[in-house]
């Protein structure tokens, strides 16, 4: 086969939509059926494969690793290595042409449809191997399910009759298309919050901060809500042009508008007296309408000095009017810098979009699959889009790179709080947390100056990116109580964990692996400790980890809270050699000066590492001078129960992890006899 010059520098790509096979500069290269399965396990797995493994799943019955050897030759021979030669571990990062597929979903229809085969991973079939049968029948559902949720975006951007069409064409070759779901399940109605903003809007205009994380449902609840309370919701998505986003607003506005007014829209459309009298006009159009009317701006983030000028003379205008700004938690700073003064007191309102429901969760698995649900929720950080994708994964105890997809939802997070994030990748690689010094060192090492490297730290922390990290902090279940970090050194971390993960994956890997070799800085544990006896239950507690009626509850540093009757569930998810700092989650108040407790626990996810302790209480015991923090002994999956007595106003549970997953059941207290010990 002669490859033509234009294509020798050509990046490889694997196909696997259909027949498997590598492309460079879209001609296709001689690669054996064995190394076109050793390349797609590489690349789908995303994770390095010992040779020995490789051999045995691809030459199962003898000379397995002779076989191997001749394979990587012929691999190396068309420009694929996949390490170095004397290396154990094999490992490919080759893109596939699904991943290309799910980034490109701008094409035309047709030609965005013809890239797809009748089934993934055609031509690799081999009966005779029964481990490699069952990772391709694994492998084909996973590609099922990300070609099937590509699909549905795609078609979300067509014309329904358009839609139809294509859903029908896809259902001739194969792809048969459940309906489409809703874009994020609907958390518990707004109408309590918004109620007293909506009742201000009728008479002075209001202005409204909706926060969330990206495609988790926010326009679409909150749009719903307007609705129901009788307004009407004009939806755009802000752009930095004032005439642009007026012409936008104009024309959404006008299928609310009867005959006789939508003639003005048209004139408005066509007018030419510029952005300011534009404005004017469109104030007596909503003036002539008489009807409460809500501008619901998406992507707030992105107004400029001019667009907010625009928004702070509507804020002006004697009309029922609320402006309603959609941004995610890390673009409301930029959002009320834009708005600035021109948003008085008591005319500005900041509403946090509902946490996900565990019931949503639920709802995504087969119905055994309870404590899959804990796990999914763990990993997505309570995220609607991390969830579903997590919900189709085969194996959610192996964490695997994020899809295409989820990476470009968070980068635009991302880009939100910081316009060049890509800045900070070199300390997404640092164990966490880091001294704030050593991340102006690594920022300099990697090419910022001195005053770039401390303003990149100063607005990751403003914008919320970069959090600085306590050595522990309190929390209540009682949800008027503030969380309040305690005394102890601040080094600093990523807030968010899915984001980190997104900016590691922009540095290659042996700049991964030489920052990772810093240690991370030090968070004590609250002592002093004394082992703690348990029983053992032989019986599950009949105990739902999920609560239908609550939400995900961020306590803050990467920790999660489910609460439930008696009890509640820990959640985070990190790397297992960073360090978290030391939740202490206050229970009761107790109900008299000494008292009796009893709980069951049952750890479901931890790391070993010794500066991690999933479970711990913290109580001044009768007779001692001071609290002491009473460390039980815990097998994972097990329940266990424990009990005691204390006294004084003080019972914390205390969690330490990177990874827990952890919950507490049966809990209560109740008070003791004076004198009992």
């Amino acid at each position: 086969m002669t490859m033509s010059s234009d294509h020798r520098d050509a990046p490889l790509v694997l196909s696997v939509l259909g027949s498997v096979h590598l492309l460079r500069g879209g001609e296709r290269l001689a690669v054996s059926r064995k190394g076109l399965t050793l390349l797609a396990y590489l690349s789908l797995e995303a994770q390095p494969l010992h040779r020995e493994t490789a051999a045995a799943l691809l030459w199962p019955q003898k000379g397995g690793l002779q076989n191997l050897r001749v394979e990587l030759s012929a691999l190396r021979r068309v420009g694929v290595s996949l390490g170095p030669a004397r290396s154990a571990l094999l490992q490919s990062a080759l893109p596939t042409d699904l991943d290309l597929w799910e980034e490109a979903l701008a094409p035309e229809l047709d030609r965005w449809l013809g890239a797809l085969g009748p089934a993934p991973l055609s031509g690799l079939d081999d009966s005779g191997h029964p481990a490699l049968a069952a990772w391709l029948e694994r492998q084909r559902a996973a590609l099922h399910t990300r070609v099937r949720r590509a699909l549905r975006r795609r078609l979300d951007q067509e014309p329904p009759a358009r839609a139809d069409e294509a859903r029908r064409r896809l259902a001739s070759l194969g792809w048969s298309l459940d309906p489409a779901p809703e874009p994020a399940p609907t958390p518990p109605a707004l109408d309590a919050a918004l109620a007293p903003v909506l009742a201000r809007a009728r008479h002075e205009v209001q202005a409204l901060i909706y926060t969330g994380r990206a495609a988790s449902g926010r326009g679409e609840l909150l749009g719903s809500a307007l609705r129901a309370a009788g307004w009407h919701a004009v939806g755009v998505t802000a752009v930095p042009s004032v005439a642009h986003l007026l012409a936008s607003l104009v024309l959404q506005l006008r299928e609310h508008l009867p005959p006789s007014l939508q003639t003005e829209a048209d004139a408005l459309l066509s007018s030419s007296a510029g952005p300011e009298r534009d404005l004017v006009a469109l104030c007596q159009l909503l003036l002539r309408l008489g009807q409460p009317v809500a501008f619901v701006l998406r992507g707030a983030e992105s107004l400029t000095e001019d667009t907010a000028r625009a928004l702070g003379f509507m804020l002006n205008w004697p009309a029922p009017l609320l402006l309603a700004l959609i941004t995610t938690p890390q673009g409301e700073r930029r959002v009320r810098a834009h708005l600035g003064s021109a948003a008085a007191p008591g005319r500005l309102t900041t509403a946090e979009h509902p946490p996900l429901s565990p019931a949503a969760v639920a709802a995504l698995l087969p119905a055994e699959c309870a404590l899959a649900a804990v796990e999914v929720l763990r990993q997505s950080e309570g995220w609607w889009p991390a969830a579903r994708a997590l919900a189709a994964t085969p194996d959610l105890g192996v964490r695997r790179r994020l899809d295409p997809a989820l990476r470009t939802l968070l980068f635009a997070e991302l880009r939100a709080a910081l316009p060049d994030p890509d800045r900070l990748a070199p300390l997404a690689a640092l164990p966490a947390p880091f001294a704030q010094a050593q991340a102006l060192t690594v920022l300099v090492q990697e090419g910022a100056t001195p005053p770039e490297a401390e303003a990149t730290l100063r607005e990751a922390l403003k914008g919320g990116l970069l959090e600085r990290v306590p050595a522990s902090f309190q929390a209540a279940l009682a949800l008027d109580r503030p969380v309040r970090p305690l005394d102890g050194e601040q080094p600093l971390a990523f807030a968010s964990e899915l984001q980190r993960a997104t900016l590691a994956g922009l540095l290659d890997a042996s700049a991964r692996t030489r920052l990772r070799a810093s240690v991370p800085q030090p968070l004590a544990l609250a002592g002093p400790a004394r082992p703690w006896p348990t029983h053992p239950l032989t019986l599950d507690l009949d105990v739902p980890p999920l609560h239908p009626e609550g939400g995900l509850r961020h306590l803050g540093f990467g920790y999660h809270l489910l609460q439930a009757p008696g009890g509640f569930t820990f959640l985070r998810c990190g790397l297992p050699e960073h360090h978290a700092p030391e939740l202490a989650l206050q229970v009761g108040p107790p109900p008299a000066p000494r008292w009796h407790w009893q709980l069951a626990v049952r750890v479901l996810r931890r790391d070993p590492q010794a500066h991690h302790r999933p479970f711990a209480l913290r109580l001044q015991r009768p007779g001692e001078p001071a609290p002491e923090v009473l460390v039980p002994t815990l097998s994972e999956g097990q329940w266990v129960q424990l009990s005691g007595t204390g006294e004084g106003f003080l019972l914390e549970v205390l969690c330490a992890g990177a990874n827990v997953a952890l919950q507490v059941a049966d809990l209560t207290l109740s008070p003791t006899p004076d004198g009992s010990s």
